[in-house]
């Protein structure tokens, strides 16, 4: 099986899964870096996806909200305070280095 149809059938899975488990729309989508995160996830899941350096639009959302579970981020509560704000920068760059060394599957 050559790596597009890898590739392809890996994304209408994802798609598949996040429509199944779709509840309400998670405030990492909405973070910077959250959804730099995520969108990194993705690009590693199906690497001949072309992603922009800008970012994704709205056509991954579901895919990128699936992945929110796949992370299991869905728990995280949205910053308020600026300890909190600190915190989860923290946390989410420490998840984008674990990303990219594959060390979050």
């Amino acid at each position: 099986m050559n790596t597009t149809t890898h590739d392809a059938r890996l994304s209408s899975v994802l798609l598949a899964e996040a429509e199944a488990t779709s509840t309400h729309r998670h405030w990492l989508l909405d973070s910077i870096y959250g959804r730099g995160l995520l969108e990194l996830r993705l690009s590693q899941l199906v690497p001949s996806i072309q992603l922009s350096i800008w970012g994704c639009g709205d056509e991954f959302t579901e895919v990128l909200e699936y992945l929110v579970d796949d992370l299991g981020l869905r728990q995280w509560k949205k910053p308020a305070r600026l300890r909190q704000r600190l915190d989860y920068l923290n946390n989410v760059f420490r998840l984008i280095l674990r990303v990219r060394r594959g060390a979050a599957a």
